[in-house]
């Protein structure tokens, strides 16, 4: 089964809800933090790094970041988990502002689509489990 998550557009900046949990980052229609949506960013999120200690997030390593200026930047990178529709994800985390990434985007939802005109939007067929 597949369900849509809806957010909002921002002075013309997108996000979509989400939350923290026990598990970790819960995205759905619920949360109550707006996390940005970068097509920009190619990695998976990004959250306050004082949320990371609090959280516990393993650290794995540091990588380069290029960012839209060309400049290139070192960060820490941090396992965590999102949950999205009931299935809970491993993903890599980095310290930043609140955002999610194509590379994440791209294996929680078939479609984004953003609707500027309504201030809309929308990941669509994000998987969802059903309770047993």
């Amino acid at each position: 089964m597949r369900e849509n998550i809806c957010g909002e557009i921002i002075d013309n900046v997108p996000f979509i809800p989400a939350m923290i949990e026990d598990e970790g980052l819960s995205i759905d229609n619920h949360g109550t933090q707006n996390v940005m949506v970068d097509t920009g960013f190619t990695g998976d999120i990004a959250i306050p790094l004082d949320l990371i200690r609090r959280m516990g997030l393993s650290f794995l390593l540091y990588e380069d970041f290029e960012l839209a200026n060309g400049e290139v930047i070192t960060h820490p990178v941090f396992l965590g988990r999102v949950l999205v529709g009931g299935l809970l994800l491993d993903t890599l985390v980095v310290p930043g502002e609140w955002m999610i990434g194509m590379t994440l985007l791209g294996r929680i939802g078939d479609e984004l689509s953003l609707d500027f005109r309504l201030g809309c939007v929308m990941i669509r067929g994000m998987p969802r489990q059903d309770p047993i």
